[in-house]
């Protein structure tokens, strides 16, 4: 019986080039994520907890200034570990076009290694731009120079990324989406509670700014990223959903960057006076002065400064808060803060100490003791933030012990031309107030004249300054609110990406469905077809 030979015309282009697809990038096998795309899930999340997180958590409440709570350092390394993901990403593409194994995600991300070191001025003196060119190194020349027996017997084994990729492929189940967003409304649920009884302040430290809570989201944002990644590959009719995610995770690396780097702070300005610094808010440094020393046209520098970044706990087991106090020779005493109120008036009593009143906001005020040979026997005092400092006797000598906002640099001078008030007509009762100022760049020089009001702050070099307040006593002076918000740059693109993808989710299957009968009656240009197609959205 003479055989019959399929007919060429039978043959579909679509058909041949899928299955060659197909053959050339093996689809992962079920109910687990693809090893490229698992790998630099897990080690973008090593990067951020290792690197940033608790490196952040644990120098954040330190005596002394850190590196790690740079926010400019911050930066640095969040790119340095996402340039090492992209980087170990090629390392993996070249070792599967090799036949090696996926576990060369390692050479690639060896630059995410080198993260400690970018520091200014760092150990061996490694900076960003030669970690960079490691890590780059590293990843084009390690696979293919490296023989593959040398070194794929020492790589993990393959069970172990097996399943890395079991539990990223689970932790994108809608089950375990609902259980993280039912943990976070409870959250917000019982912040919004403690946040009404004790304060904004001791709400954010507790929960919002805590590291529990950071670990949520972190979670959530997990989530969105494996739940979208498991749909791979992806339909046209999955748009809307796939913009919605990324808009929300982008919302939350939004939300991450502003806890990170988000500076606020007051500035004021006398007439014609000039300044580059403002008054960070939230913040305070303890500094030590020797009494005495104010002779000479040089400002006094501190003998000793701390950070005093005393946390708004309510709750009465909070720790003391212990300072070593030296004079970079030898420790004078010991400073040992043993109460403290967020939000407090000092009032004066007929002995002239300082009694807290927690009833009113007011300022906030530390209550302080000395400990050591030379201390004056029972010295305790209490420290106003901002207010005059106090003298205390040690080791024989007297100092000056002052609680003080941190000074934070402009990066430029602002000078206060004018300042000027609108009343309503027939009373006192200010309407408006605008200041008209001058900015300078870092030589004082190149002065450009702008106005600030009410509604219009005044935008320059990354910082908002808005018209806050003023004061009248002793001449016009105007108080300037000084913001920073990096995260902003993320917020509002990703609130624009969430309304588009809830558009799309919305009328993407009619714009289709009505594409699709356009195509297929085939009686209409391609011109007409997508301007009906438009029309019916």
């Amino acid at each position: 019986m003479p055989s019959v030979l399929p007919s060429p015309l039978l043959v579909r282009p679509e058909v041949v080039a899928a299955e060659a697809m197909k053959a050339r990038l093996p689809s992962p096998r079920p109910g687990r994520l693809g090893a490229a795309l698992s790998l630099a899930l897990a080690f973008a999340i090593l990067d951020l907890v290792l690197l940033v997180v608790l490196p952040w958590s644990r120098h954040q409440r330190s005596a002394q200034a850190s590196p790690w709570t740079d926010p400019t350092q911050i930066q640095a390394l969040v790119f340095l570990g996402a340039f090492g993901v992209l980087c170990g990403l090629l390392a993996t593409a070249r070792a599967r076009r090799r036949g090696r194994s996926p576990w060369w995600f390692l050479a690639g991300h060896s630059g995410a290694f080198l993260a400690p070191f970018v520091v200014p001025g760092g150990m061996f003196g490694f900076s960003l731009g030669t970690a960079v060119g490691v890590a780059t190194l590293a990843s084009v020349a390690g696979v293919g120079l490296v023989p593959r027996r040398a070194l794929e017997a020492t790589l993990p084994p393959d069970r172990l990324l097996d399943g890395l990729r079991r539990v990223l492929f689970l932790s994108g189940d809608i089950r375990v989406g609902i259980t993280i967003m039912c943990s976070l409304a409870m959250a917000l649920f019982w912040g919004t509670w403690w946040e009404s009884w004790y304060g904004a302040r001791s709400a954010q430290h507790l929960f919002y700014g805590s590291l529990w809570f950071g670990t949520l989201l972190g979670l959530l944002g997990l989530a969105l990223i494996t739940a979208t990644l498991r749909k791979l590959p992806w339909r046209l009719d999955q748009t809307g959903w796939i913009v919605v995610h990324a808009s929300l995770v982008l919302a939350l690396i939004g939300g991450f960057v502003t806890l990170q780097g988000k500076v606020e702070g007051e500035l004021g300005l006398g007439e014609g006076q000039v300044d580059g610094q403002f008054l960070e808010q939230g913040t305070g440094q303890l500094e030590l002065y020797i009494r005495g020393a104010r002779r000479g046209r040089l400002p006094r520098t501190p003998l000793w400064v701390a950070n005093a970044d005393f946390a708004a706990d309510p709750s009465e087991r909070e720790p003391e808060h212990r300072f070593a106090v030296s004079d970079h020779t030898r420790v004078l005493f010991n400073l040992v803060v043993d109460r403290y109120y967020s939000d407090a008036r000092p009032s004066a009593s007929d002995a002239g100490d300082y009694e807290p009143a927690s009833y009113k906001d007011g300022l906030s005020v530390a209550r302080c003791r000395l400990e050591g040979e030379s201390v004056e026997a029972g010295a305790g005092f209490w420290l106003v933030l901002g207010q005059e400092p106090v003298t205390i006797n040690a080791s024989g000598r007297v100092f000056e012990l002052a609680w003080k906002r941190r000074s934070v640099p402009l990066g430029f001078q602002i000078r206060l031309d004018d300042f000027r008030r609108d009343f309503y007509p027939g009373s006192t009762q200010e309407r408006s107030f605008e200041s008209q100022v001058t900015l300078f760049d870092g030589g004082g020089t190149h002065g450009e004249s702008r106005l600030i009001d009410m509604n219009h702050p005044l935008r320059h070099a990354g910082w908002r300054l808005y018209q806050s307040r003023f004061s009248t006593r002793g001449g016009d002076r105007t108080f300037l609110m000084v913001n920073r918000d990096p995260g902003l740059a993320l917020i509002w693109p990703a609130c624009g990406l969430l309304g588009l993808g809830l558009v799309i989710v919305f009328f993407q299957k009619p714009f289709l469905r009505a594409v699709a009968e356009y195509l297929k009656a085939g009686r209409r240009r391609p011109r007409a077809t997508l301007i009906s197609a438009i029309s019916v959205v």
